[in-house]
């Protein structure tokens, strides 16, 4: 449950570069209760990258949002609010002309500007792009018919409220940027995260890509290099082909093509029931899903877009068969399990390495 302490909103006309504040009492119960449902936990969501606002930084939107939070009178603070708005259909206008030749828009919409307490009294400002194909009516905000509703949060940017600001003297503060328009989860849009919001981009897509590898690769060798380690080895093969041939990195899908249903795993052979190894499963997801944070520091983002030539430099893994030998794998093996086996005869332990090339490099 939200407390919402201040809500309005604004439709918003880029190619004419015009505002409007429609008023009505539906409006006004529906834009209170589209907030309730949708940003109760969008704070959470995985599909968040972070941004920075550096300490005691001043931009137009900073200073109108703190103004909004010391003022008492509402329409002194709809007139913060009209300047947050005039300045987004200003940027939408200057990025919508340099995108013309490219026959691609600036996706049409309205804004919400709110701030409000949650149940765990956090206090959050948010800014929130908004459209309404097939899903809202913009007179009255109200839902037509059920469609997915998560995509129709164009941009949406959240920022902490420390000490009734957003930005601190002492303190750096941190906000939530997601964008539905951009590939799962490259940088927002530049016009709405620089120019708008006048922010700046905390990781890096490399950065996060050579974070996150490292992480969960870490992670899975901890988890089943010990007893399982074919397992390790395979679930490795596995991240690797996930981040060349995925655009972007998301948590969920990461762990969908790593570890899915653990029936290619010889580590959940010990689990007697599907309950438990259901449960196995579910706890693998959060332990991956927390690697990315130390306490409230995130190292990477849930969501970016993924660095292919940094993933290529840490796609190599050489392991060691004895003093003078030692196996390189240098990318992703298809088909890992059966493409090197372990077995053992009168002569030994040993390994069958399935190859062509190497039958005709070493056949007598």
């Amino acid at each position: 449950m939200l407390n919402i302490h201040f809500s309005t909103y604004f439709s918003i006309d880029t190619e004419n570069k015009l505002i409007d504040r429609p008023s009505s009492k539906d409006l006004k119960n529906n834009i209170k209760r589209y907030i309730e449902e949708h940003l109760v936990n969008i704070n959470s969501d995985d599909d968040f990258r972070e941004y920075i606002i550096k300490k005691g930084q001043s931009t137009e939107i900073i200073t109108c949002a703190n103004n909004l939070l010391s003022e008492e009178d509402d329409s002194i603070k709809l007139d913060y609010c009209e300047k947050i708005a005039k300045r987004l259909v200003n940027k939408e206008y200057e990025a919508q002309q340099k995108v013309k030749h490219l026959d691609v828009e600036v996706q049409k919409g309205g804004l919400i500007i709110t701030y409000f307490t949650t149940k765990d009294a956090k206090s959050f400002f948010v800014i929130t792009k908004v459209h309404f194909i097939d899903v809202l009516m913009e007179t009255n905000f109200k839902k037509e018919k059920a469609t997915p509703e998560k995509e129709h949060m164009l941009k949406t940017v959240i920022v902490p409220i420390i000490d009734n600001k957003i930005s601190n003297q002492t303190i750096e503060n941190k906000a939530f940027i997601t964008d539905s328009t951009k590939s799962k989860m490259s940088l927002a849009a530049t016009f709405w995260w620089k120019e708008f919001l006048e922010l700046d981009a905390k990781n890096t897509d490399k950065e996060n890509t050579d974070r996150a590898f490292n992480k969960i690769d870490a992670y899975l060798k901890d988890k089943f290099y010990k007893d399982n380690k074919l397992d390790y080895y395979s679930c490795r093969n596995s991240l690797i082909s996930y981040m060349k041939s995925s655009p972007s990195f998301t948590f969920n899908s990461a762990i969908d093509t790593i570890v899915g249903d653990g029936s290619t795993l010889d580590y959940f052979d010990k689990f007697k029931t599907d309950t438990e190894k259901s449960d196995e499963i579910k706890k693998i997801n959060d332990e991956i899903k927390k690697l990315n944070k130390i306490k409230d520091n995130i190292i990477f983002d849930g969501s970016f877009a993924i660095d292919k030539k940094t993933i290529k430099s840490r796609m190599k893994k050489i392991i060691k068969l004895d003093n003078a030998i030692s196996l390189s794998i240098d990318d992703e093996v298809e088909n890992l399990r059966n493409k090197i086996v372990s077995d053992i005869d009168a002569k030994g332990k040993h390994i069958k390495i399935y190859s062509e090339d190497g039958y005709n490099e070493f056949n007598r």
